[in-house]
């Protein structure tokens, strides 16, 4: 599913939602747009995908790490 999220950018033919940059794969594709395109963007904008990359990879962590402490108690 991650890998069809850019497509979103293709088939939506208006300016990109705020919503786009809280999608990991999407928020990567729209900046890359704007970049390639020569378009500013804000510190914001940067730091959203940012915060939001960091948090899942702080939860992914945690989740392993909760799993490995139970498996090696049994």
């Amino acid at each position: 599913m991650t890998s069809l999220l850019p497509l979103v950018n293709v088939f939506n033919l208006g300016s990109q939602s705020p919503w786009h940059l809280w999608v990991p794969a999407l928020a990567q594709n729209t900046l890359m747009t704007w970049v390639l395109k020569g378009e500013d963007f804000t510190l914001a904008q940067v730091l959203i995908p940012l915060g939001v990359c960091i948090a899942l990879t702080l939860v992914g962590v945690w989740f392993v790490a909760r799993m490995l402490r139970q498996a090696a108690s049994k």
